[in-house]
């Protein structure tokens, strides 16, 4: 099969996800809406043997699953195993937004008829696992309908342009596990750590304090160096490739100090680059 793009949409009820799957579908895409997870390999397969030829595919992946939700980071492990590359588009929203969203429409959460913030609440720690593998996760919150259909445009745009590529820095954790889905894997463990230090201990690699001092020594600024060196080699072997995403990884202990400061700097260094189109998440800044 010839996929030129294949996207799953998750996110919280309320957060814009119809409006999301509706936009793709108007731009090309064939959508499907709440398909069980553990039967899009075969989906995949079968359409591929049958002689249908879909281009691009999105699916919809929810709570609406229930207990076949978990299958989800190993059915996505075994499609990128088998070749498929995948974008995972997370929706999140403000509680008190979505509340308002849900008070507006007289609608009942699919988690809790009676009491929407604990419904909220409660989809928040089931879909974490799916949030966590995101390569874009986009905050509706002060997004009206126009608003987010034009930024699903442009992220489509981007994910299938034969000149940008997408790149998603991730900070993260070890004693948490390594994100799933990711390209590149750089351990930061070695690098002074300001956990050990009482006045920095309780702050994250986004204060200006942790970030010197990370950053104010000879081994950091060699290291962030050879990291931007390696990405920038392998960058025209993956435009030739027409590869559309880069994801990149950098991990420290707990996530929260060393690797977030090292890829803020990357971060900085990579967004001068305008064939890419950069963004960041940090996973564990706040565990």
């Amino acid at each position: 099969m010839n996929l030129d793009s294949l996207i799953f949409v998750s996110g919280l009820s309320g957060s814009g996800k119809s409006t999301a799957l509706k936009t793709l579908e108007d731009n090309g895409y064939f959508c499907m809406d709440n398909f069980p997870t553990v039967l899009i390999p075969k989906f995949l397969e079968m359409i591929s043997l049958g002689g249908v030829e879909f281009t691009k595919i999105a699916f919809v992946i929810d709570i609406r699953e229930g207990s076949l939700l978990k299958n989800f980071p190993d059915t996505l492990e075994s499609l990128t195993k088998e070749g498929f590359r995948s974008e995972v588009l997370f929706l999140e929203c403000e509680e008190n937004v979505i509340l308002n969203r849900y008070q507006d429409t007289r609608r009942a959460h699919p988690l809790s008829r009676t009491d929407i913030i604990k419904g909220i609440r409660e989809e928040k720690v089931i879909l974490k696992s799916i949030r966590d593998i995101a390569t874009r996760v986009i905050d509706t919150s002060n997004m009206n309908v126009h608003a987010l259909r034009s930024e699903i445009i442009n992220y489509i745009n981007r994910t299938t342009s034969d000149h940008r590529i997408t790149v998603s820095i991730i900070s993260f954790g070890f004693k948490y596990g390594i994100p799933l889905q990711t390209d590149f894997v750089f351990d930061v463990r070695f690098l002074p750590n300001p956990y050990f230090v009482p006045e920095l201990k309780n702050l994250n690699g986004l204060d200006e304090g942790v970030r010197k001092y990370v950053m104010n020594n000879t081994t950091s600024t060699t290291l962030l160096n050879k990291i931007f060196e390696v990405i920038e080699t392998m960058l025209p072997l993956y435009i030739n490739e027409k590869r559309s995403a880069i994801n990149i990884s950098l991990g420290c202990t707990g996530g929260k100090h060393r690797s977030v400061a090292m890829a803020e700097e990357l971060m900085k260094k990579m967004k001068c680059d305008d064939r890419l189109d950069v963004s960041i998440y940090h996973r564990d800044i706040n565990r």
